[in-house]
């Protein structure tokens, strides 16, 4: 296993497992191991100067999370990608993201003000990446929309919901990477879908905010790309029959 150089060296106050777990589910997520690649705990601790039992539980979690698979004799891999799962995990997060939207209108004097920051911060990429070609700006939009939304979860205040969200989108995250050539969709639009959403909050309008978030992730990287592929599928089945 090709573990990257980026490691810590500087002892930080995070504990190792911490440390340990946030970035194999970086280097998960990121693609830089990829899917079906053994993980040895034993690589591991060496690389981060930890015993293994940090690693351990990190790949425990990661195993809660759906990001690798852990097998009988003791050793672990990246979890294989299914594109025929896109579909579901979509579903599953259009009803957490929509009930977190209508949770978050439903909070009495709600502090919208990190959504709105980070929604400036998007129309402001925006408007470098229509100056300049860059790809790096297409993933710093994907970024700064999903600090947009995981703003309106801290909104809503539940817990369990954000617990819930935070490992589907990270698969969701792994198929961008791998499968849809880094592209996204995010433009004026979302920006503009984003106040709504916020319009709504604001006015303590559960339905409208729910429906606007739905709206906005019709939009998402995933679900674009995936629909423009199986539209070509279905068109290259069709001319085939």
């Amino acid at each position: 296993m090709p573990i990257p150089l980026e490691v810590p060296r500087e002892p930080t106050d995070a504990p190792a497992r911490e440390t340990v777990l946030n970035y194999l589910r970086h280097w998960i997520v990121d693609g830089t191991l990829q899917p079906g690649e053994i993980i040895r705990d034993s690589e591991i601790a060496e690389r981060f100067s930890v015993s293994r039992t940090p690693v351990r539980e990190a790949l425990l979690q990661l195993r809660f999370e759906g990001l690798v698979v852990m097998k009988p004799k003791g050793w672990t891999q990246v979890k294989p990608l299914d594109p025929s799962q896109i579909e579901a995990h979509l579903r599953v997060v259009d009803e957490l993201e929509a009930l977190a939207a209508r949770l978050a209108a439903e909070t009495p004097d709600p502090d919208l003000s990190l959504a709105e920051a980070a929604n400036v911060e998007l129309e402001a990429l925006l408007e470098r990446s229509a100056k300049s070609a860059n790809p790096e700006i297409d993933w710093q939009l994907i970024a700064m929309n999903d600090r947009f939304h995981d703003a309106i979860i801290d909104i809503s205040g539940n817990m369990v919901l954000a617990e819930a969200l935070r490992p589907i989108k990270a698969r969701m995250r792994r198929y961008e990477q791998l499968y849809f050539d880094r592209a996204t969709p995010i433009d004026r639009n979302s920006v503009a879908q984003h106040n709504r959403l916020l319009d709504a909050i604001r006015a303590g309008d559960g339905n409208t905010a729910a429906a606007v978030a739905r709206l906005n992730l019709a939009n998402s990287p995933v679900r674009t790309r995936s629909s423009i592929r199986r539209i070509r599928v279905d068109a290259a089945e069709g001319i085939g029959a």
